[in-house]
């Protein structure tokens, strides 16, 4: 008998637990003894109670994941370093994906000279220092919890919050799924309209752990193909400060940046 833990996100879990992404509840697991569910999952939560499983709904005492927290420079660097463009179009973002090496490969590029606005997804988001030009994510289901959890840092809002209700998560050649880094990519270049592009916490390498998460992401190259397809669309666009998407897509350095400008 095990105990299930319903959630998109990933969570600490106790002996005896078991994690479940509820978007992919077919039927209740016949060694079910207690589910905990985060989030608003009507008919998961029924088919349990109908099967005689206690049930407890846990997003009041939800608490953000452990994570590692950006270096107080990082903050200190935004001040000067990013620089907002004037209207609509051009300049440089900074594409803020979740790996561990994000904060580093944040203060790295800002190393390099000034850029022009930042695109964030998912967690990483939440603990951005500045403010997003864009927060991205495909699960905007988790946009509210997650903007709360940012206010309780008593950090400011960012500017937008899009989904797949917003804005497809696909360059017009890609057909593979991509990351949500590259959809983070997709909505700075495409939506946003900025000229260039820098990934930052995007290294697609199974050994670059998340942020929040320690362990190695074994499933990093399944996504190395929407890449690969999106690659002549992004190529010329497009650097990364660390991991296969550099070795794939090159490293920016000053003179890359200021031709954005």
């Amino acid at each position: 008998m095990v105990e299930i833990v319903y959630a998109q996100h990933r969570t600490a879990l106790k002996p005896g637990q078991v994690q479940r992404n509820p978007r992919f509840f077919q039927s209740v697991e016949p060694d079910a003894k207690r589910v905990l569910v985060h989030g608003h999952w009507p008919a998961l939560v029924q088919a349990h109670r109908d099967a005689g499983v206690k049930v407890e709904r846990i997003d009041a005492v939800l608490e953000p994941p452990a994570v590692i927290n950006p270096a107080p420079e990082l903050a200190a660097r935004l001040a000067d370093r990013i620089v907002p463009r004037e209207g609509r179009s051009g300049g440089v973002a900074l594409v803020l994906g979740s790996a561990g090496c994000v904060w580093d490969d944040a203060m790295a590029a800002l190393d390099l000279g000034v850029v022009n606005g930042a695109v964030g997804c998912n967690l990483a988001a939440i603990h951005w220092p500045g403010v997003l030009d864009a927060w991205v994510s495909l699960h905007s289901d988790k946009f509210k919890l997650w903007a709360a959890w940012r206010a309780r840092q008593g950090l400011p809002k960012h500017k937008a919050q899009i989904g797949l209700e917003q804005t497809l998560p696909h360059f017009k050649s890609q057909f593979k799924v991509g990351s949500s880094g590259l959809y983070a990519l997709k909505v700075a270049l495409i939506d946003m309209g900025f000229d260039r592009a820098v990934l930052c916490g995007v290294p697609l390498s199974a050994d670059a752990a998340h942020f929040d998460d320690p362990k190695p992401w074994k499933s990093a190259n399944i996504y190395r193909g929407g890449f690969n397809e999106a690659f002549d669309e992004i190529k010329d666009r497009t650097r990364s400060m660390s991991g296969w998407t550099m070795s794939r897509l090159g490293k920016p350095d000053a003179e890359w940046l200021e031709m954005a400008q």
